[in-house]
This record gives C-alpha cells, sequence and structure tokens, in this order.
C-alpha cells in the first residue's frame, strides 16, 4: 500500500492503446510525401534493364525450343529413311563387311554396305545425319 497522497492516472493510462489519432498519426503538414520526378526515372530504368534482359533470354529460350523441336522432327525422318532401308537391305555387291567377335572367341563376317543419310531443316541449312550399317541381302 503507498503512503502519501495519491495522484490520480490519466485516462490514458488505463488503457495500453494511444486514444488520440494525433498520437497514432502526428500530423506533418510541412513534409514532403512521395517521390522526386529524378527517382521515378531512376526507379523506371532499372526496371527496363531487368525486363529487357529477361525478355531477351524468354526469346533466345524460345528460339532454342523452336529449333529443337525441328531437329526432333529431322532426325525422325532420317531415322525413318534408315529404316526403310534396313527393310529393303543392301542390294547390289557388298562394298564393306561387318565383323563381329563374340565373347567365346567366335566371329561372324556380314557383309553390306555403309551408309549416310542426310535431312536438312530450318531456313539457315542445318542439316542431321544418321550413318548405319546396312547388311547385304543378295539379289531376291
Amino acid at each position: 500500500m503507498r503512503i502519501g497522497p495519491q495522484r490520480r492516472r490519466p485516462p490514458s493510462a488505463l488503457y495500453p492503446f494511444p486514444t488520440d489519432i494525433q498520437e497514432v498519426i502526428p500530423l506533418r503538414l510541412n513534409q514532403d510525401y512521395g517521390f522526386s520526378l529524378v527517382e521515378t526515372l531512376i526507379a523506371l530504368t532499372l526496371l527496363s534493364i531487368i525486363a529487357a534482359a529477361f525478355m531477351r533470354l524468354y526469346t533466345g529460350n524460345t528460339l532454342a525450343v523452336f529449333l529443337s523441336g525441328q531437329r526432333t522432327d529431322a532426325l525422325y525422318e532420317a531415322q525413318s529413311k534408315v529404316e526403310a532401308q534396313l527393310d529393303k537391305g543392301f542390294v547390289g555387291e557388298p562394298q564393306e563387311n561387318l565383323f563381329i567377335k563374340f565373347q567365346d572367341g567366335e566371329a561372324m563376317e556380314v557383309p553390306g554396305a555403309v551408309e549416310t543419310f542426310h535431312v536438312e531443316y530450318g531456313k539457315k541449312g542445318r542439316e542431321v545425319s544418321i550413318t548405319t550399317f546396312i547388311p547385304y541381302r543378295g539379289e531376291d
């Protein structure tokens, strides 16, 4: 218990929160608010540089994906040509022999020819090629 004169507490001491709006948001009429023109221009310049970098990255990647798709289509076409030729077999005089040696020491010789299939794609004359051995089938 306190001894001495009792001091009366102000009403704001009873509440932990400010009761007057001036205590919460002080009114400052003489200060400048917002950004200056120079600050705004600097921010826009930095933003445009960053946006340009991302656009360049995006367009470069889009071009790479497009060219990759064209290359995949060309490889598919070349593979189709190889499979069609393998179905027919090599007709004519065998030009080369393929030697296959197995683990048990046995060897096998396959007559045939090595052929390369080329397919062009894109506007700049890009090309894919597949080289394979076509076995000799003999005269049908």
